[in-house]
C-alpha cells in the first residue's frame, strides 16, 4: 500500500499538473478541436514542459546542492519558502510567454494564471502552517473546471467528477505516506478550489474581456 501510494503522490506531484492540464486541453478535452498548427502545440507544450517541471527541478538541485534543502522533496515547511518564491517567478514567465507570445487560448492562458496565484497562497500560508500542495493542486483542478463551466456555460460534470476521484486517491496518498495531516490536506484543497476558481474568473473577465 505504502509502495502504491508512493507513485501515486509521485504521478500526480503538484509540478506535472500543470503539463497534464495543457496536454489534455491540446488531446483530450471538448476543446482540442481548436485549430492550431503543430508547431504553436508544441511550442506551448514545450514551454510548459520547461517552465513547470525542468526549471524548477534544476532550482531544487541546486538548493540540495548548497545545502538550503535538506532532501529533494522539500518535507521541511521553513524549507519551501524560497522554492516557492522561485516557483512562483518561473510560473509567472510561463504565464506571461503565453499570454504576450503564444497567443494562446483564453481559456488555458487564464489556468495559467490561477495556478500562480494558487501557489503565492500556498507559500503564504506555509510561511506559518504546513499545507499540502499536493491537495491544492487537486483543488486548482476542480476550480479551473468550475470556472469554465460558470463562464463558458460548459457541463463539464465527468471531468469534474474524475477530478474528484483523482483528488480523493492523491490525498489518501498524502495521508498514508504521513506526509500531511487531514487538516492539512482539506485546507489545502479548498485553497486550491478558492484561489483557482476567483483567479480564473477575475482573469478571463478582465484580462481577456
Amino acid at each position: 500500500m505504502t509502495r502504491l501510494a508512493r507513485v501515486i503522490s509521485v504521478l500526480f506531484h503538484p509540478t506535472l499538473i500543470p503539463l497534464y492540464g495543457i496536454l489534455c486541453f491540446f488531446f483530450y478535452s471538448p476543446f482540442a478541436w481548436i485549430p492550431v498548427s503543430a508547431s504553436y502545440r508544441w511550442f506551448v507544450i514545450s514551454s510548459t514542459l520547461l517552465y513547470t517541471i525542468v526549471f524548477p527541478a534544476l532550482v531544487v538541485w541546486w538548493m540540495k546542492r548548497v545545502g538550503a534543502v535538506s532532501d529533494i522533496f522539500v518535507r521541511e515547511r521553513k524549507e519551501r519558502t524560497a522554492l516557492y518564491v522561485a516557483t512562483i517567478i518561473l510560473y509567472f514567465a510561463w504565464f506571461y510567454s503565453l499570454w504576450r507570445l503564444a497567443r494562446m487560448s483564453h481559456m488555458a492562458v487564464a489556468a495559467t494564471l490561477a495556478i500562480v496565484v494558487i501557489n503565492i497562497l500556498v507559500m503564504l500560508i506555509n510561511l506559518r502552517w504546513k499545507v499540502s500542495a499536493h491537495a491544492a493542486a487537486c483543488g486548482g483542478v476542480v476550480g479551473v473546471l468550475t470556472a469554465i463551466s460558470y463562464l463558458l456555460y460548459f457541463n463539464p460534470v465527468w471531468l469534474v467528477c474524475l477530478s474528484l476521484v483523482y483528488s480523493l486517491l492523491v490525498m489518501l496518498a498524502r495521508l498514508i505516506l504521513d506526509e500531511h495531516t487531514p487538516l492539512q490536506l482539506i485546507v489545502g484543497f479548498y485553497v486550491g478550489v478558492g484561489g483557482a476558481w476567483m483567479a480564473y474568473v477575475i482573469s478571463y473577465t478582465f484580462l481577456f474581456a
